[in-house]
């Protein structure tokens, strides 16, 4: 089964890496997909930002989880200094049943081994059918018709390419993300911006405008901050004083 490849790229935090230590990732890309990651906390605050995706934390070695759900705003989070944490994001549309998100199974699974790879082996293995509730074809369709447009289709738009009513659109894509498909929509093109940013930070934010259909530039920049707490120029001065580009880790792939 493909995964739109957009779509893929956003199950990573691009900050993640700089305010924490040890950072290792792990991307599977096929099946069913999902981005592991292991990290040692700082105790540095670190801006998680709204990517259309689930994600549970473990804290090793404290014993707790954090369970974040898809969000509309960026949430500062702070990992303990000396703990080490276990990340696993899933592919927009895929959430976690009540079941996995029982601390002990997943404590018990990370702390069979140390090492992170075997550690993602043994996750693989756990995250069947069974501990998930998978997207249907429709909202699959839905996805991948929405970022393939940028964002940029209206829901009644949406409604009309898959052939099914606005209504039972609305329903679906609520029950999966927790907010209306209009916000969806305002974060898969901030998702394209912020993705568009890092292969270029010194890109015209004229650019930006044109490739997105941003209204204008204060459009624009009202948006990213509104995602990442941050104006464009902040968000690139800070990944330049931290080296994101240059020291950001490449992303496995099974």
């Amino acid at each position: 089964m493909d995964y739109h490849p957009f779509l893929l790229c956003c199950m990573s935090q691009p900050l993640l890496p700089f305010t924490t230590d040890s950072c290792q990732t792990y991307q599977k890309r096929s099946a069913i997909p999902f981005t592991f990651s292991s990290f040692w906390g700082t105790s540095v605050p670190c801006i998680w930002i709204p990517n259309t995706c689930y994600t549970l934390i473990c804290n090793l070695t404290k014993g707790y989880l954090l369970d974040l759900p898809s969000a509309a705003t960026p949430r500062e989070l702070t990992f303990e200094k000396n703990c080490y944490y276990f990340s696993i994001i899933f592919f927009p549309g895929i959430l976690p049943s009540n079941a996995l998100k029982n601390t002990s199974i997943l404590l018990h699974t990370l702390t069979l081994s140390p090492l992170f790879a075997t550690q993602c082996s043994l996750l693989l293995s756990l995250l069947t059918s069974d501990y998930l509730q998978l997207p249907s074809p429709l909202v699959r369709q839905s996805l991948d018709t929405l970022a393939s447009s940028n964002g940029s289709l209206s829901i009644q738009q949406l409604a009309q390419h898959v052939s099914y009513s606005e209504r039972h659109i609305r329903r679906l894509l609520e029950s999966s993300f927790s907010y209306p498909p209009k916000m969806l929509n305002r974060i898969l093109r901030f998702q394209h911006s912020l993705q568009e940013l890092l292969k270029m930070p010194n890109r015209n934010n004229s650019e930006f405008i044109q490739f997105l259909a941003y209204s204008d530039q204060a459009h624009f920049q009202r948006e990213f901050k509104t995602f990442t707490a941050m104006t464009p120029r902040r968000f690139i001065q800070f990944i330049g004083q931290n080296r994101l580009l240059s020291s950001i880790e490449p992303v496995q792939e099974a």
